[in-house]
Order: C-alpha cells, then structure tokens, then sequence
C-alpha cells in the first residue's frame, strides 16, 4: 500500500530515512528548518534534507514556526496520511496530532526515552546498547 507522507527532517542523518521513503511511497511535501547561516561567509545554506528534495523536485517547506497558520493550512490542504519525523529538529506542538489521517511517525537513532537530547548515537555506544 501506497501512503501520502509528509517527510520532516533536516540534517544528514534524516537522509536514509528520506530515500526509503520517498521509494515506497508518494512523499508529498517536505518540512525541514529554515536556511541558516554557515561557513567563514556566514552565507545562508540550505539543510542537507532541502538541498536533496529540491534538486529532486519536491516541494520543500521551510517554515520559522510550525505554530505559523500558513504551515498548517498548507498541510491540510495536501491531507497526508502519514508526517514521518527524522531529526527535524523542532518539537511539534499538540496541534499537529490530529493534522495526517493516520500518525505523526518519529523516527530515532536510540532508545526512548532513555538516550533523548542531543547526542542519542554516542550514549548508546558509550554504554554498549545494542
């Protein structure tokens, strides 16, 4: 079976997850974090996720808030069955729950709730989990 999936995710970890989906499902909009300065430059850089779904062709979504009305129309109006979740990021607030027909799914490198936060991967390797 075929799902509609919004896909958020933004560093190069959420990559895999991105290209398993968009293989077995119709990935209708993508959701990752605004570009954000980088470099000696401080010229504004595209999230790895968002380089790779638009040179793709898919629309990618980019919102400073995911409160922002806007956002949220958008995504009803695409009615996904599925927003799959891979280090976006962001937390996304109880509104969202009820926006895809079927779950919000999140993806994570470690166990929960045990190894949350920031450096999920090095706790699992630092304590042996397998």
């Amino acid at each position: 079976m075929v799902f509609r999936v919004v896909f958020a995710g933004t560093p190069e970890f959420a990559l895999p997850t991105f290209e398993a989906l968009r293989k077995a499902h119709d990935v209708i909009a993508i959701l990752t974090q605004p570009d954000r300065p980088k470099g000696r430059g401080q010229t504004k850089q595209p999230t790895p996720v968002a380089r790779s779904a638009r040179r793709a062709g898919f629309n990618v979504l980019t919102p400073t808030s995911l409160d922002d009305p806007d956002i949220i129309a958008a995504l009803r109006e695409l009615n996904p069955d599925f927003i799959v979740v891979a280090a976006y990021g962001l937390l996304f607030p109880e509104t969202w729950l009820h926006l895809p027909n079927q779950c919000i799914l999140n993806v994570h490198p470690s166990l929960l709730p045990r190894w949350r936060g920031a450096s999920p991967i090095e706790y699992s390797l630092l304590t042996g989990d397998s």
